[in-house]
C-alpha cells in the first residue's frame, strides 16, 4: 500500500511538472513563429465556406491543409518564419486561386484574402505577393530588421543591438557604456525607447528570455552572421507580452 501511494505521488508530480513545462513553452513558441490567415469570397463579396485551403513551402517541404469556416475564414497558426510560401484555394464551381512568394516574418500575422472567380477548378489564377507587405492585422508598432540589412549597414562592432536605432523612438543613450559585458565583451544594449527608462526593455533570443538581472540589458548577443532577423516592438504589444514599458526585442537565429 505504501509503495502504491509513493507511485501515485510520483506520477502526479511528473504530470504537474509536464504541465508547467508546456505552459512555459507556449509564449516562446508564439515568439518564434508567425501565422497566415484570410477570408475567401466570390467576386460579388459573398462568403465561400467549405473551400479547401493549402499552405505550401517548396523549399522546406511544408504542406498544411485547412478549410474555410461558415464565415469564409481560414487560419494557419505556428508557421515557421521564412520565404517561399504559397496559399492555394479550391472550391466547387470556382477557379483555383493561388498567392505565391509570401514572406513570413517573426511574430507576423500575414493576411492573404481571396476573391474566387466563377469557372472550372481546372482553371487557375496565380498572384505573387507584393514586395511591400503591409501589416493589416496586428496593432503592434515595430519593425523587423532582416539579415540582408544587417550585412549591408555599417556596424562599429558585431552587435545587432546597434541597429535598434533604426526604429523610431529608440535612443541609444548608453548602448556602449553601461551594462554587463556579454558575448565577447559586447555590451548589453541599454536603450531608452519612447522616453522609458533604459532598464524597461525585454530581450529574447528565439523567443526565450535572455535578460540579465544586473542592469536589465541582454545577457546574450548572438554572432551577427547567425541571426536571421530580429524584431523590435515599441508600442501596443499583443496580450502575450507584459511587464515591460519600453521595447520587446526578439532575435531569431538561422536554422
Amino acid at each position: 500500500m505504501l509503495m502504491q501511494s509513493y507511485k501515485r505521488n510520483f506520477i502526479t508530480w511528473l504530470l504537474a511538472l509536464a504541465a508547467i513545462f508546456v505552459w512555459m513553452l507556449q509564449p516562446a513558441m508564439a515568439d518564434v513563429f508567425g501565422a497566415i490567415l484570410g477570408t475567401v469570397t466570390d467576386v460579388s463579396g459573398a462568403l465561400v465556406p467549405g473551400a479547401k485551403v493549402v499552405l505550401r513551402n517548396a523549399s522546406t517541404g511544408l504542406v498544411r491543409d485547412a478549410e474555410t469556416d461558415a464565415n469564409g475564414n481560414y487560419e494557419f497558426l505556428v508557421v515557421p518564419v521564412g520565404e517561399g510560401y504559397s496559399v492555394e484555394v479550391e472550391a466547387p464551381n470556382f477557379r483555383k486561386s493561388t498567392q505565391s512568394d509570401i514572406k513570413l516574418l517573426v511574430n507576423q500575422r500575414f493576411r492573404a484574402d481571396f476573391r474566387l472567380e466563377v469557372g472550372s477548378v481546372a482553371d487557375s489564377v496565380t498572384v505573387s505577393a507584393s514586395a511591400a507587405q503591409v501589416e493589416s492585422v496586428s496593432t503592434q508598432l515595430g519593425d523587423v530588421i532582416e539579415d540582408k540589412k544587417m550585412q549591408d549597414l555599417p556596424l562599429n562592432g558585431r552587435s545587432f543591438l546597434d541597429l535598434m536605432g533604426l526604429q523610431a523612438g529608440v535612443v541609444p543613450l548608453a548602448s556602449t557604456g553601461s551594462g554587463q559585458a556579454v558575448s565577447g565583451n559586447l555590451y548589453g544594449g541599454r536603450l531608452s525607447v519612447n522616453g522609458q527608462r533604459e532598464d524597461a526593455n525585454s530581450f529574447m533570443v528565439n523567443g526565450s528570455n535572455v535578460e540579465e538581472v544586473g542592469s536589465n540589458g541582454t545577457s546574450i548577443v548572438p554572432n551577427l552572421d547567425s541571426i536571421q532577423e530580429f524584431r523590435v516592438l515599441t508600442n501596443s504589444f499583443d496580450a502575450e507580452y507584459g511587464n515591460f514599458s519600453g521595447a520587446i526585442v526578439n532575435a531569431i537565429t538561422k536554422c
